[in-house]
């Protein structure tokens, strides 16, 4: 064994000394592993290994690590070595003071290199606000206020699409009980499939076949003043049902959905089986021109096809699930949307 004291490096004759010390126990190492028949390996490390950099990423939500897409977002940055926080926006709250905007809150010290905003369905006033609050005081967005403000209304969003030469299924949009009932004889009349526009994962969607059913939702949301849509019904033995998932400008995934048994609707949510699909020529097209249109980062884009093959556009979703997607392709779909936003920030 060999006993060494504390040596100051400004006493270059102990500094010597304490190098030779050192020089003749690595010589007599080195002989005793060669004399049991082992091999000396030496190491070399870079002084500055390459390494992606680090990003500070929040995932702005209500739900907790529990839920899947937080989780899996969670686990796939830090495979790749980045750090990703939840963020509850009731846990901040937002400042302007002057000419100057700024937040408070549990997070206040701390901002992020990129924001990803995953409100979906919970998305209130209060989380729109928040998303555009920190756009303008410049962090990075995955998906920006203005493209989460269309999509979130199934309407905007059909128009922006249509007015883009995207195909979309017919579609009418009633203010008050009249004009509804004038929509509905230019549709041709029962059934007919009735959205509320801020809906999502199949609730507020219904299927109605007489004035008498469609009465209490009629009441509930045209007498609030609120829009309701109007959509010719394909029943599903006449029709194929297509989530396209985009991010970064490419296509991360695909899937068919059949709905259960029962159901018109095609929603993972609501027992809908999905399976993975080779994404065609017409359909990453049509996806990625959808996402452009509304100006998505990240979207999942869901097309119908009917009995005739025509393909349309039913809705965009700026904040998409993946958990059947990843369960039935096999895909890292959260380690791509992270690499995405790696990307984004360059």
């Amino acid at each position: 064994m060999f006993q060494t004291k504390k040596i100051c490096h400004k006493d270059t004759k102990a500094q010597r000394k304490y190098n030779t010390l050192l020089g003749v126990f690595v010589s007599q190492w080195r002989d005793l592993v060669a004399a049991v028949g082992l091999h000396w390996h030496k190491v070399v490390r870079p002084i500055n290994p390459v390494t992606p950099q680090e990003m500070n990423i929040w995932i702005l939500t209500v739900r907790s690590h529990r839920y899947h897409p937080n989780r899996r977002l969670l686990e796939a940055a830090g495979g790749l070595r980045q750090k990703a926080s939840l963020i509850h926006p009731g846990k901040i709250h937002l400042i302007v003071n002057g000419h100057r905007l700024g937040m408070g809150g549990r997070f206040f010290k701390r901002s992020p290199d990129l924001l990803i905003p995953r409100l979906g369905a919970t998305i209130k006033e209060y989380g729109l606000t928040a998303i555009r609050h920190f756009q303008l005081m410049g962090a990075a967005m995955m998906n920006r206020f203005e493209p989460i403000l269309l999509a979130s209304n199934k309407f905007l969003s059909l128009q922006t699409l249509a007015a883009a030469g995207i195909p979309v299924p017919e579609t009418s949009y009633a203010s008050n009980p009249s004009n509804f009932e004038t929509a509905l004889s230019g549709m041709g009349g029962f059934p007919i499939v009735i959205k509320i526009a801020s809906s999502r994962q199949g609730s507020g969607v219904f299927l109605f076949d007489t004035l008498e059913k469609a009465g209490p939702i009629l009441e509930d949301q045209l007498n609030k003043g609120h829009g309701l849509l109007m959509q010719r019904y394909i029943p599903p033995e006449g029709r194929a049902d297509f989530r396209v998932l985009v991010g970064g400008g490419e296509i991360l995934g695909a899937m068919s959905l059949k709905p259960k048994k029962g159901e018109f609707r095609s929603n993972i949510h609501l027992g809908a089986s999905a399976q993975a699909v080779a994404c065609s020529e017409e359909m990453a097209s049509l996806a990625l021109r959808s996402a452009g249109a509304l100006g998505l980062d990240i979207a999942g884009v869901d097309l119908v096809q009917d009995k005739h093959k025509v393909l349309r556009v039913m809705e965009v979703n700026s904040t998409p699930g993946f958990k059947g997607l990843e369960k039935c392709t096999g895909k890292d779909i959260a380690g791509a949307i992270i690499r995405c936003a790696m990307k984004m920030k360059g």
